[in-house]
């Protein structure tokens, strides 16, 4: 994320300076996201010229799942399913729920897996084309 002025605090806006610093250090910290910082709008073209340069040069075909990995074996499961297409917590909830265990969710034909409520046969397909 590019975070582009030359004073974070005084934007116009009433937003304490405490509440600013909180902002970056959660977006930083909590949601691991990079920041950098930048002047002008010029400083932040050069920026995203560089980023992309340096993504054609170095990027890979590999995909990074980014956030803090759950701890709980509970957690683990639920945010495995949710790697899967079209599957947000409540679904990936209701899948566990139904079938009891992350190996008869990858076991499930598409059939079983559209009985599982917010899954239809359209997404069942796309999940069956991941597993398989």
């Amino acid at each position: 994320m590019v975070i582009e002025g030359i004073d974070l605090f005084h934007t116009g806006y009433k937003v304490d300076r405490q509440a600013v610093k909180g902002a970056i250090v959660s977006l930083s910290v909590s949601w691991q996201i990079p920041l950098i910082f930048s002047k002008t709008p010029c400083g932040t073209a050069e920026i995203l010229i560089m980023a992309g340069m340096h993504d054609a040069q170095c990027g890979n075909d590999l995909l990074k799942r980014v956030g803090r990995k759950p701890k709980r074996i509970q957690t683990r499961k639920l945010y495995m399913l949710q790697g899967l297409p079209g599957i947000g917590p409540r679904t990936a909830k209701r899948m566990l729920e139904y079938f009891g265990s992350i190996e008869k969710v990858f076991s499930a034909n598409e059939k079983e897996l559209a009985c599982v409520e917010g899954i239809g046969k359209k997404k069942a397909g796309k999940i069956r084309e991941i597993i398989v």
